[in-house]
């Protein structure tokens, strides 16, 4: 006998009635969630950040089993302070997931200066983004669009030094990050 919980948007879990009062008083909702497969994979998809498993035996000790899914860190805690630092968990991931994505952006992220060098980056079969100077002219985003399935992602606000275009030369201060549509 194992019940699987979950967490989205609000909190989905169960210890016992004392823990659930809780969990109630500090505005969260609770539900049970089975612990078949399918169940547990409809909340995976939902992107859940959690998943806190809970037997007997955790019961019996007053912990609960705690997996998180970023980075599949697995950990056995006591309710209480799982109930305590649930906020922190929760911005724990946060700011995990934001700076991988960032590290993965930054490592993947190609200046390009030309056209050419921009349409060899995505006629390519490596993934990323490319970023240079764009004009904003819809007609050469729709180009790009058709050429290669590439779209702006991303204008930046930064204030940069005046560049020409890589696709028209224009002057222009705006640059921007591009990425292939999937």
């Amino acid at each position: 006998f194992f019940l699987s919980f979950f967490f989205f948007l609000s909190f989905f879990f169960f210890f016992k009635q004392k823990t659930a009062y809780e969990i109630k008083e500090c505005d969260w909702s609770s539900d049970v969630c089975s612990s078949d497969l399918e169940k547990k994979w409809s909340w995976i998809k939902k992107g859940v950040p959690l998943i806190i498993e809970i037997g007997p035996r955790d019961i019996e000790n007053e912990s609960v089993f705690m997996l998180k899914r970023f980075n599949l860190e697995k950990k056995s805690i006591k309710a209480q302070d799982f109930i305590k630092n649930i906020k922190n968990i929760l911005d724990d991931i946060q700011s995990e997931m934001f700076e991988k994505a960032k590290k993965m952006q930054e490592e993947n992220t190609l200046d390009v200066s030309s056209e050419d060098e921009f349409y060899s980056f995505f006629k390519s079969k490596k993934a990323g983004f490319a970023k240079g100077y764009f004009c904003l002219d819809a007609k050469i985003e729709e180009k790009l669009k058709d050429d290669l399935s590439v779209s702006v992602r991303c204008i930046l606000e930064e204030n940069f030094e005046e560049g020409t275009c890589i696709f028209c030369s224009k002057k222009t201060k705006t640059k921007a990050i591009f990425a292939k549509a999937y």
